[in-house]
């Protein structure tokens, strides 16, 4: 009889614990996002043309994500560079500043020292450099810039409209970076 107890103790032990996992919420590309921070993370998102785009994909000696700095070259030349590598082909995104020495925000405009560089491998016939004057509007905000440390945290949001690519836009932009 005892046995019985606690063999029917366990079972409606057992069952008690037994809970229907709810199938988790798909995430939103904003949340596939990496989060904003400012620690030298290593890490670079933003959405492109209202989809996740995050560099990636590449075999141990492919750089999908690099960031360089110069503080001598035009007034402090700074570089992210990225690249996301999927099934059959590979996208390029770059942004580059010149005279950064500072936190601030920068804006991004036609003729200014920032410029982008955008290339869709796929359609091979996608591919633009906003210093060709192409039409460009947005912001680069460098919220941390530490040069003891190395690292270089920031936010962006851009907007470019080009005859071979249509409209390409870049918002919810993040990077936190050791260079």
């Amino acid at each position: 009889m005892k046995y019985v107890i606690m063999a029917s103790c366990l079972i409606i032990l057992m069952a008690a614990s037994c809970r229907k996992n709810k199938p988790s919420k798909p995430l939103t590309e904003l949340e596939k996002l990496p989060p904003i921070t400012q620690t030298g993370a290593n890490t670079f998102g933003c959405l492109l043309n209202g989809k996740a785009w995050i560099p990636g994909g590449g075999g141990v000696f492919d750089n999908v994500f690099s960031v360089q700095y110069d503080p001598t070259f035009q007034g402090g030349r700074f570089s992210i560079k990225t690249k996301k590598i999927e099934e059959n082909y590979t996208t390029y995104l770059t942004i580059n500043a010149d005279s950064i020495h500072n936190s601030g925000t920068y804006p991004l405009y036609k003729k200014s020292k920032f410029w982008i560089f955008y290339s869709d491998i796929k359609s091979n016939e996608c591919s633009f450099e906003t210093i060709n004057d192409e039409p460009i509007k947005g912001y680069l905000t460098i919220s941390k810039f530490d040069t003891s440390m190395r690292i270089v945290s920031g936010t962006f949001s851009f907007s470019v409209s080009t005859s071979k690519c249509g409209l390409i836009e870049a918002s919810e932009g993040r990077f936190d970076v050791k260079y």
